[in-house]
């Protein structure tokens, strides 16, 4: 049985695309379609592991995902909305140097008030912007190296120097 612990959110699944059962996925770290590549999502309470058979990117920040046993628009039609999940180990694998493993965090200014949870990467401009879900509304805030204060990777939490008046923008 898949547990809560062990397992990682990665990003979350769209709306169906067509009648084949293909869905939408947004997040980072999907992995590659193969017999030990797996997705994990809640359904009723348990985590169901569902095998990729094949990815293609429909925009760029919009993955078309075809998995086993979901062979209908109908069948796709239960997965949206839902969070994805991978096994924590395999989670872990991508490179911690990598922008796109801090999505999943919270995000904290410099004195430990959460801003929201990071859930995407924009690399659509010359500077990366971390996207920060703050419950109310986004928040695009550049991913600075030099602002980062603290890492906390059991916790889930990075905490940035955020320069004066940037969270004030928009």
């Amino acid at each position: 049985m898949i547990s809560k612990e062990k397992i990682r959110k990665i990003g979350a699944f769209t709306r169906p695309h067509g009648i084949s059962g293909e869905i939408g996925f947004v997040g980072n770290n999907l992995p590659e379609p193969g017999v030990n590549n797996f997705i994990v999502c809640e359904m009723n309470g348990i985590y169901v592991p569902y095998f990729i058979e094949g990815v293609r990117s429909k925009t760029h920040a919009v993955q078309l995902v075809r998995l086993a046993a979901v062979g209908s628009g109908d069948a796709a039609r239960r997965l949206s909305g839902k969070e994805v999940f991978r096994p924590t180990e395999a989670a872990e694998a991508v490179d911690d140097a990598s922008w796109a493993a801090f999505c999943g965090y919270l995000m904290e200014d410099e004195t430990g008030r959460a801003l929201g949870e990071i859930i995407d990467i924009d690399n659509s401009t010359i500077n990366l912007l971390f996207v920060v879900d703050t419950g109310g509304r986004m928040l695009l805030v550049p991913a600075v190296e030099e602002w980062i204060m603290a890492v906390d990777n059991d916790g889930r939490r990075l905490r940035l120097k955020i320069p004066d008046g940037l969270l004030d923008i928009g």
